[in-house]
């Protein structure tokens, strides 16, 4: 290893609940990385099942881990404590059910030396079933200034496992924020977004296992898509001096159910899975078509699948236009 990989040292950190299934090939994805200058910290956040086995059995073997156990204190207050402990520059996530590509890091680490101003960096990614079969691969834009309108448009955004980012930010931040404890890595890249260059490498580096224990599938999504909205909507500007507290996160929610947004998000949800089952186009063409000419409302949510919304721009000026 070269003296300029000596110097670019990063804190892997890794938070687990119950997660026996999956964890030994996230381990695995991590401890066999090409770029080998990290610390491992992870943090066992109460796990009732074999996980505190399995990592100690890889903390034996692999100096690189420094493991500690909680008593059940939540996802986001594991992850704060366990970056607080981060004893270098940069932070890289991964959740226990992802894989990293072999080589994640390391081609993370080559951008962010040709590139300083760099604060977060994500890249693209692969879905896998629970068996690790691939299902299909998400790219997003590689600059910031694309990245920085997905956000504020409440667009598709890098996976949580994909990122590394500056830990002087992340503690300037103060971290993340247990008010948006749904969407908490969405609303921790808003304010990243605000600080400072945000970039993707277009290359999926991480698999993203979809199962429905996830976070995502609780309560239909509601509760992730109002705090990852609220997020949004705090992007712009003009919002710079308003606080993302609870009232500002019920005020949304009471919004977005005002406009039935919620039931229309997952409607849509039901349609794009029944669209994708189709093999044929005349009968993927109806699943669309039905769609629409049931409620003409349904043409701006298909409209933002691929365009983005305008609800988080929407919220914002009704917000500042009313206090």
């Amino acid at each position: 290893m070269d003296n300029c990989n000596k110097a670019f040292r990063i804190s892997v950190v890794l938070t687990t609940y119950n997660g026996e299934n999956f964890l030994s090939q996230c381990l695995d994805s991590v401890l066999n990385q090409s770029y080998k200058n990290f610390e491992f910290i992870i943090i066992d956040d109460g796990s009732t099942d074999s996980t505190n086995n399995i990592i100690r059995l890889y903390a034996k073997k692999d100096q690189r881990i420094r493991f500690y156990v909680l008593n059940h204190v939540g996802p986001t207050y594991a992850l704060n404590i366990g970056i607080a402990k981060s004893r270098e520059k940069w932070v890289a996530r991964i959740d226990q059910d992802d894989i990293w590509r072999e080589d994640k890091l390391e081609k993370q680490v080559l951008l962010l030396k040709r590139n300083k101003k760099i604060i977060l960096l994500g890249s693209s990614s692969c879905e896998i079933d629970i068996a690790g079969n691939f299902i299909r691969r998400f790219h997003y834009p590689t600059s910031d200034f694309f990245l920085r309108r997905n956000l504020m448009k409440f667009k598709p955004f890098f996976a949580h496992s994909s990122v590394i980012y500056r830990t002087s930010i992340f503690r300037k931040i103060g971290g993340y924020n247990h008010l948006f404890f749904m969407a908490d890595d969405w609303n921790l890249w808003t304010e990243f977004a605000k600080r400072g260059l945000i970039s993707s490498i277009d290359q999926p580096l991480v698999k993203i296992r979809r199962h429905t224990s996830q976070r995502s599938f609780f309560d239909g999504g509601r509760l992730q898509i109002n705090h990852a909205i609220a997020s949004s909507a705090l992007l712009y500007p003009f919002m710079k001096n308003v606080r993302g507290d609870k009232f500002f996160i019920n005020w949304v929610n009471s919004e977005l159910e005002k406009c039935r947004y919620y039931k229309k998000k997952i409607d849509f949800k039901k349609i794009k899975k029944d669209y994708i089952s189709k093999k044929i186009f005349f009968k993927k063409f109806f699943v669309i078509f039905n769609y629409l000419i049931s409620d003409f409302s349904n043409f701006f949510i298909l409209f933002e699948n691929f365009f983005g919304s305008a609800l988080p721009y929407k919220l914002a000026k009704k917000w500042k236009k009313n206090k």
